[in-house]
């Protein structure tokens, strides 16, 4: 007999293909419920920022100026795991359910400025450059999504 081992159990790599599919699947799921409530936070804010700048539409910069003060906002929303949890279920509900709906886009692009009102929301996003420049993200979530919000046009 040789000095051989019979039983190869001990070199299995650690991944149960079919288990595993099914957790990347949900991870995948997760992220992208994670990013869309992070979005709607930025976006709700944004719509807030110009309503009180008593403009009509929300310009790029006032969309950027959002995700700048909702990376400081989101961790400490006490609902974020409940509405990303219903963001899953509406996201990935059976097909046959969903609507096509129609989104209308404004002909022409309204200027940015800055709001002259002196709300609390208003001077935060007024001032967000000062504060993004401070910023050191803790997470890996907060380095990709400062990387690209620094990066927006």
């Amino acid at each position: 007999m040789s000095d051989q081992p019979t039983d190869y159990t001990f070199m299995q790599t650690g991944f149960n293909n079919v288990a595993d599919a099914v957790s990347e699947a949900d991870m995948k799921k997760n992220a992208i419920s994670l990013i869309v409530a992070f979005s709607e936070g930025a976006m709700v804010t944004a719509g807030k920022y110009v309503a009180h700048c008593k403009r009509t539409a929300i310009t790029p910069e006032d969309l950027k100026r959002g995700m700048m003060l909702e990376m400081f906002l989101f961790k400490k929303r006490d609902n974020t795991l409940e509405k990303a949890e219903k963001i899953k279920k509406e996201l990935f509900a059976d097909e046959s359910d969903e609507e096509d709906e129609e989104i209308e886009f404004a002909d022409e692009c309204e200027e940015f400025c800055e709001s002259s009102c002196k709300c609390a929301l208003c001077k935060c996003m007024n001032t967000i450059y000062k504060r993004w420049e401070k910023f050191e993200p803790s997470t890996p979530f907060e380095r990709i999504f400062q990387k690209h919000i620094s990066n927006m046009a």
